[in-house]
């Protein structure tokens, strides 16, 4: 198993990282646009600042 995590770039897990973060993000706001919590133009401004 130690070999296994110390061949793991760590870049690699901080772009799996934020991928992983933007992909919820983008699911969270899509959700609240759904119930109304908030517009199609606010939803496409933060989603575009993402």
């Amino acid at each position: 198993m130690d070999k296994i995590f110390d061949n793991i770039d760590t870049k690699i897990v901080d772009k799996f990282e934020k991928s992983i973060i933007e992909i919820l993000s983008i699911y969270l706001i899509s959700s609240a646009n759904k119930q109304g919590l908030i517009d199609d133009n606010m939803k496409e401004y933060i989603i575009h600042n993402i």
